[in-house]
């Protein structure tokens, strides 16, 4: 039963102090709390979800503001005497306010969360539901071969099909591809087949035909971009989600290999929660894919194990894995949606080789136990900044809400609405995990702690000029930012209509006038080199003694944001520029947006005819 309190609470008063019955040892949070002013600088707070409210002061609000990660009554209370002066020697006073608003049902509790695993017997759970596993390949017929041997090389019965997607362009390739693919399938017990062009265009054909009112939503979603520069990544994503409903899709770069490697760091025990950054390793050596012994860890078959999962499934095969839930510090947002009635909507896990980033600047954003790591010497700090050879991850199982950046390989539980992807264009990724979390804002993305062998076939490297170039913003990141800024204020609980609210906000950025385009475009990439400029200089100031060359590298970033702040910035997405250099890039991201906007109404249509 939901009790209903009103506290009006000062730092400078007096109370009765919480027995041990109150739960002293017992890990809280603020909850997430809508709220509303009173006269007389107070506050109404209301528990999201629940009826639990109470009244406090705006001096309680602001401490409270602190008070959002789980620990003990005591922990917060010495936490907020570091923060604010005049509490020093008052703990026990900011200890009893907490204790007595934990009555009000307004702070999340340890007790319920921590039974959340044991409310489910692992050995009674149902049988994951089946997986489709797509590769994705473009000509690149060895690195196929190769990927191909290393997933047949794992102990397979032949129950999940595999599908070899290929977006090649060259007609030999495809040739070589097809052969490569009929090959495997001799060695394998199950469906091993190639899907190339032919069957794609047949596919899209056949849906223009059913869906005549979506001809160009279809076309532009899954059809063949004419220009092969353009990266169409998103496509072929898209494919294997028609290829997979109702399933568990596993999707393979064909430039990684089928295998895992453990953290080569040391690592915590437990599943931890919330917002994170991975942790980095670098590796020395020609092959960094050779140095130390990949577990025998099957991607397919890890990734399958838990997505679609609903959260206490997920807890309990976790935890019999040997990985409690970690509630110490645990984020009040993440631990509170743990609570609730979601699922893991797709698993990922960490980049073994080549981090596959656009840039190096995430070199200079480390956690100081990574740039401990990066920074052992300058010659490696060096070699590490010009031959992209890393160990990038969790260290731990790790739940988020939000992700910043899907591997390589990955798997979505298909078996529940998804959005589709940006077909073009680099950082797919990161835009279909925010479109992922808009429509399933209860649902969860796990990263397992061991990453994937990455190898291009090409050799990269970051560039010391790269250190005098500004923070760059891509058409995939600037649609991210505006979905992040509108997605607050989507209501629905069904997956659908916040599908079409999203369609709906690319449709209204589209019908913007170019110079209204061109000035949220300037907006948004302001602020990300503002930030930028922050973290940067958050990187000197939570580490004086950083080496000299370390230093002046960052202060190079530093400079190049500041210079582009100060006097005028890049009027548009990068890639933009590079890919359409006919068109202003206004033009082309409301054109690219309207074709979205159209492609996302219809989805669930193009969804409904492919499952016929």
């Amino acid at each position: 039963m939901t009790q209903d309190f009103s506290v009006s609470w000062s730092f400078n008063s007096s109370f009765q102090q919480p027995s041990a019955g109150d739960g002293g040892g017992e890990l809280i949070a603020l909850a997430p709390c809508s709220r509303y002013p009173l006269p007389g600088n107070r506050f109404l707070l209301v528990r999201q979800g629940s009826e639990a409210r109470g009244v406090v002061t705006g001096e309680v609000l602001q401490a409270l503001g602190h008070c959002t990660r789980l620990r003990t009554l005591d922990q917060h209370a010495r936490n907020l005497a570091e923060r604010f002066p005049s509490l020093v020697g008052s703990e026990e006073d900011a200890r009893a306010v907490l204790g007595s608003l934990r009555s009000t049902g307004l702070f999340l509790t340890s007790r319920g969360l921590e039974a959340l695993a044991r409310s489910v017997k692992v050995e009674a759970l149902d049988e994951a539901r089946g997986t489709v596993v797509c590769i994705g390949a473009c000509d690149r017929p060895a690195l196929l071969e190769r990927v191909l041997n290393s997933l047949l090389e794992m102990p397979r019965d032949g129950r999940d099909p595999i599908i070899v997607i290929d977006d090649s362009r060259e007609s030999a390739n495809i040739a070589k591809n097809r052969q490569i693919t009929q090959q495997a399938d001799a060695r394998y017990a199950g469906q091993l087949v190639h899907y190339g062009l032919e069957a794609q265009m047949e596919r899209v054909a056949a849906l223009k035909m059913r869906l005549p009112d979506h001809e160009e939503a279809v076309e532009f979603l899954l059809g063949r971009q004419p220009d092969p520069s353009i990266p169409s990544y998103g496509r072929v994503l898209n494919h294997a989600l028609l290829l997979s409903l109702g399933k568990t899709l596993v999707y393979i770069d064909d430039d990684t290999l089928c295998q895992g490697h453990a953290p080569p760091i040391a690592r915590g025990q437990g599943v931890t929660t919330g917002i994170s950054r991975r942790e980095a390793d670098f590796l020395g050596g020609a092959e960094p894919w050779a140095e130390g012994e990949a577990k025998r860890i099957d991607p397919v078959a890890e990734f399958s194990r838990y997505a679609g999962r609903t959260n206490a499934e997920a807890l309990a095969l976790l935890a019999a894995a040997g990985e409690p839930l970690a509630l110490a510090e645990a984020d009040a947002r993440h631990a509170d949606a743990l609570a609730g009635s979601g699922e893991i909507a797709a698993v990922t896990c960490g980049i073994y080789g080549d981090p596959g980033t656009e840039g190096g600047q995430w070199l200079y954003m480390l956690s100081a136990e990574s740039r401990a790591r990066l920074l052992r010497d300058e010659q490696g700090y060096r070699r590490v900044a010009r031959e992209r050879r890393v160990w990038l991850g969790q260290v731990q199982p790790h739940l988020s809400l939000e992700h910043a950046m899907l591997s390589v390989n990955k798997a979505y539980d298909n078996s529940r609405p998804l959005p589709p992807h940006f077909p073009m264009l680099r950082n797919e990724d990161l835009l279909f995990s925010r479109m992922l979390s808009a429509m399933r804002p209860e649902s969860f993305i796990l990263e397992l702690p061991w990453a994937v062998s990455h190898l291009p076939a090409e050799s990269r490297a970051f560039s010391d000029e790269a250190l005098d170039r500004p923070q760059m913003l891509g058409f995939s990141r600037l649609s991210t930012l505006f979905l992040d800024e509108r997605r607050a204020q989507f209501r629905s609980g069904d997956a659908m209509v916040r599908l079409a609210e999203i369609g709906a906000m690319f449709e209204d950025l589209a019908s913007a006038p170019p110079r209204r385009i061109a000035a949220l475009i300037d907006e948004r990439l302001a602020r990300v080199r503002v930030e930028a400029v922050q973290r940067l200089n958050q990187t000197l100031v939570e580490d004086p003694q950083l080496p000299d060359y370390y230093r002046r590298d960052i202060l190079r970033q530093i400079e190049a944001n500041e210079s582009v702040l100060i006097n005028t910035g890049a009027p548009g997405p990068f890639d933009l520029f590079e890919r359409f250099p006919d068109q202003g890039p206004p033009e082309m991201a409301r054109e690219l947006w309207r074709r979205f906007a159209a492609g996302i109404r219809a989805w669930p249509e193009i969804v409904r005819v492919s499952r016929a």
